[in-house]
């Protein structure tokens, strides 16, 4: 099992976590996802198939690129992403 950490922009909150471990618990061999809010890290368990560009490829298209890379766009998607996430995140 390998580990991936990924510093990302655009993640504001919880919904937002919802969406991202979603959008990569998709990829072939992803085993495990955690979203660290505060810190903007993101740790992915997987089997080693996929490379990390693979990861930050996805983030990036759903609006979470690798830190200090943001565009006006990819903001924009983050916001799409977030408000998806709210249907998804668990009520507490």
């Amino acid at each position: 099992m390998k580990k991936e950490k990924l510093f990302v922009d655009n993640l504001k909150c919880g919904a937002c976590a919802a969406s991202i471990k979603d959008g990569l618990l998709k990829l072939e061999g992803v085993e495990n996802v955690l979203v660290h809010e505060e810190k903007g890290m993101i740790e992915i368990d997987h089997d080693g198939q996929n490379e990390y560009t693979v990861f930050l490829e996805r983030l990036s298209k759903m609006g979470y690129p690798q830190r200090g890379t943001s565009t006006l766009v990819q903001k924009g998607k983050s916001y799409v992403s977030c408000a998806i996430g709210k249907f998804k995140e668990p009520s507490t």
